[in-house]
């Protein structure tokens, strides 16, 4: 999975705050999760940190970076109901965040809980409680 910077290669934010996302996964049982594209296993309680992010394609049009954390806001969940777990990029973490996609990717995510199999009403209310 990567992550499009757009034509313009933006420098990463600094979490100000804890931040609420989400991500897809596969549930393994109540609290080990692996991630929807990569498989990549993750457990309710820890936080998880990568030293940086990787690129591709920096002298391109479209540049990517595909390595950090992967993660969702709330209103991106709308589009698909789906098995997902509730983490947070933690204060002072690195991060992009694409507003189109309503997608983030940092050098660190802590991973809090589960929620399984959210529909699309769940999901609404989800919106409500974390706006952008």
């Amino acid at each position: 999975m990567c992550f499009h910077l757009g034509r313009k290669a933006r420098k990463p934010k600094i979490a100000k705050r804890n931040i609420p996302c989400y991500k897809k996964v596969f549930i393994i049982s109540n609290t080990i999760f692996d991630s929807y594209f990569l498989g990549f296993r993750y457990e309710s309680g820890r936080t998880y940190t990568v030293a940086g992010f990787g690129y591709s394609g920096m002298d391109s049009d479209y540049p990517e970076i595909t390595t950090g954390f992967h993660s969702y806001s709330a209103s991106r969940l709308f589009y698909d109901p789906y098995s997902i777990i509730k983490c947070y990029i933690p204060k002072g973490t690195e991060y992009y965040y694409d507003r189109t996609r309503k997608e983030y990717v940092s050098l660190s995510i802590r991973i809090v809980g589960r929620v399984i199999n959210l529909g699309v009403e769940e999901i609404k209310k989800l919106e409500y409680l974390y706006p952008e």
